[in-house]
């Protein structure tokens, strides 16, 4: 995903020239020491410190103040003026060779050589089209020859809007980089070439935007110093009201700042502002029957810790009537009491109940203890349901150490699911996986005759072990698929329009695929089934790798209808593997209206790796969002439908921007597919 979603850098118009006039120069002898009457004058309306109607230019405000250094010595000088195109400065300043001119005069701190050191405040106030006065820092220098001083911008601007019925709580908005980088407070520029870097005391993580009142669909900019690497792993904002409930907007990709430049993030939807929590606050709560209805991350917390101390969820059910926010601090998955490291398997009774989100988001979750099955929920037990949720900004990983035959891994809402029902649930963020021959999923790490339905991944998920023989599993959404060994929960696992955009990553010799990683072969009783599912992340690593999933025992465990992969395949240190993928002449993936790319051809041609049957269907790159193959992919699901009627699968394709999308005809609610432009945040 990039960050810049329709990010335009615009330059800031014009720069500044100011000059004493020769009348004003004549008669001042350099190099006396002493303070004498200067002017200097600014020749055009192009000036530092407010935007003008444009959005681009920069004007002047009354009562603006420069400091001129002459030398190593500070000296303030006011604006006295400001007529149409012209600003005039007044001060005193010991004559000199030298003058070296910085606005705003209170940021500016010292001069030394060519070490300019200022502060940018941590602190600014919003200002619906412009920014605040006093707080876009410019600099210029000049010879006592020409005494012309030509202003250039120091800093660069970061644009935004906001959307929705939230923006009118709003109070603050906080600017962070994603790595704790400093971007305010103590700052020094080189004035030899212009670079700006964080002063030795300068700590600063953030900037806040203040006001009275946020309008929606108004303009508001922050001020930011361009230091080298900030943003290198994307930003965050905070919007928050005056009671600490905030919505957090995290970008994963990195965001350049550049001097005098306006990068612009485009309008952000403001969620729903909610508490953050602490890491270690748990509130009780009371349930009605067996409903338990949360609103908080402390109430959330105390459920796992009564779940995990005994509390049956056999016929619970959990209602989410809020976002929750876990503020990236650690906590244990349901149905798993907290690991504070000292067992390698803690206790596990996995969720018997119902997770009802509402459509709600689980915000910045944070898991990465030894626990042997990680994610939101540890397993979802037979009968279990969880939907309408989404997990956005999760940091999921497992570091469970013990080698056994038993599944371990993690996925974004849980790691296994066994006879359980997960249905419009989203994930994005990152998904580590560390343990040797374990699983990833973007969703699920382990599909156990199990049904997912229209669930979408963004997280970026990536495997790496110690060894480079250890064997490690992830798919963008499934990790691994199939059916249960044990009766009575052996049944085939089905997935029903689902779809990867995040990248899938190998570091070690593991199976990975866009879509699942591994197709086992375990009770062999049933094929499972894909439908109606799709592949636009990159998948890359040195071992078996594909778009839908590969399958070590030769046989015929799934069979797709109605699938595609445009996701880039790449094999480390080979030649690029597009499609389904095998690691053997034997393996084969049945089904109907399958189509990947294949880059071991041209780039606009389309094949089919690992077909063993003439009903599926392959066109050009640019064939992929025709009436043909659109037609293709949904005969191919009403085959599925027809040999399924109790697992129908009620989503069509119709074309899209650039590839086939997804929409629900039940409730033909629009787009449910193409959701790729959300990524990017």
């Amino acid at each position: 995903m990039k960050l810049l979603l329709g990010a335009a850098c615009v330059a800031l118009a014009g720069s500044l020239i100011t000059a004493c006039t020769q009348d004003e120069t004549e008669g001042l002898t350099i190099g006396t020491g002493k303070c004498v009457p200067m002017t200097f004058t600014a020749g055009t309306a192009q000036t530092r410190t407010s935007l003008g109607d444009d959005g681009k230019t920069v004007n002047w405000s009354e009562n603006d103040a420069i400091a001129i250094f002459a030398g190593t010595e500070k000296h303030e000088f006011t604006a006295t003026s400001i007529s149409g195109n012209t600003a005039t400065f007044s001060g005193e300043a010991e004559t000199s060779d030298t003058y070296t001119a910085f606005y705003p005069y209170m940021q500016a701190t010292s001069l030394a050589g060519t070490t300019l050191t200022f502060s940018l405040p941590t602190e600014q106030t919003a200002k619906s089209g412009s920014f605040d006065n006093n707080m876009n820092p410019s600099w210029a220098q000049t010879t006592s020859e020409s005494m012309r001083l030509q202003f250039k911008n120091i800093c660069g601007l970061l644009k935004f809007s906001m959307t929705g019925e939230n923006v009118t709580k709003v109070k603050s908005v906080t600017l962070t980089d994603n790595d704790g980088k400093p971007l305010a407070g103590a700052l020094t520029l080189n004035t030899a070439n212009g670079t700006v870097s964080n002063a030795p005391d300068g700590t600063a993580t953030l900037i806040k935007l203040t006001a009275e009142s946020f309008s929606e669909g108004g303009i508001y900019y922050f001020v930011v110093p361009p230091v080298s690497g900030l943003f290198a792993s994307g930003l965050t904002l905070t919007f928050a009201d005056d009671a600490g409930n905030s919505f957090a907007k995290k970008g994963q990709s990195q965001a350049l700042i550049e001097a005098g430049k306006v990068l612009d993030l485009g309008e952000i939807a403001v969620g729903q502002l909610v508490e953050t929590w602490d890491g270690t606050t748990t509130e009780e709560i009371m349930p009605e029957g067996n409903t338990y209805t949360l609103s908080k991350p402390s109430q959330w917390a105390w459920l796992v810790e009564q779940v995990a101390g005994g509390l049956s969820s056999t016929d619970m059910v959990i209602n989410l009537e809020a976002d929750m926010d876990f503020g990236g601090k650690e906590i244990a998955p349901l149905g798993y009491a907290a690991n504070d490291g000292s067992s390698d398997d803690p206790k596990l009774s996995g969720f018997w109940g119902t997770l009802e989100g509402n459509g709600h988001s689980i915000r910045n979750l944070k898991v990465s203890g030894k626990y042997r099955q990680a994610g939101f929920i540890g397993q979802l037990n037979p009968g279990a349901i969880a939907r309408n949720l989404n997990i956005v900004d999760c940091d999921l990983s497992s570091e469970f150490s013990v080698i056994d035959g038993n599944i371990k891994g993690v996925g974004g809402l849980t790691c296994v699911a066994i006879d359980a029902t997960i249905e419009n649930v989203t994930v994005s963020g990152k998904i580590t996986l560390t343990q040797i021959g374990g699983y990833a999923g973007g969703v699920v790490a382990a599909l156990y005759s199990a049904t997912l339905i229209n669930c979408k991944n963004y997280a970026d998920i990536s495997t790496t072990t110690s060894s480079p023989t250890d064997n490690n599993l992830a798919g963008g959404v499934v990790g691994c698929m199939g059916e249960y060994p044990s009766d009575p929960y052996c049944k085939p696992a089905i997935m029903i329009a689902c779809a990867n955009y995040g990248t899938v990553t190998s570091d070690r010799n593991g199976r990975i695929g866009g879509l699942v990683g591994e197709l086992p072969c375990l009770g062999l009783k049933y094929q499972s089934y894909m439908v109606g599912c799709f592949n636009q992340g990159k998948v890359t690593g040195p071992g078996s790798i594909s778009a839908f999933g590969w399958n070590p025992e030769l046989t015929l465990p799934l069979k797709a209808y109605g699938c595609y992969n445009v996701g880039t395949i790449e094999k480390s240190g080979g030649t690029g593997m597009i499609g389904f993928g095998y690691q053997n002449e034997n393996y084969y993936l049945t089904g109907q209206g399958i189509y990947a790319l294949d880059s071991q051809a041209s780039s606009d041609d389309a094949t089919l790796v690992g077909m063993q049957t003439s009903s599926t269907y392959c066109g050009t790159v640019t064939d992929m969002n025709s009436d043909a193959v659109v037609t293709a992919l949904n005969t191919a699901i009403d085959v599925y439908n027809a040999e399924n009627s109790s697992a129908p699968c009620n989503y069509k394709y119709q074309k899209g921007a650039t590839y086939p999308e997804l929409v629900n005809e039940s409730i033909n609610d629009g787009d449910l597919g193409g959701l790729g432009s959300t990524a990017h945040w």
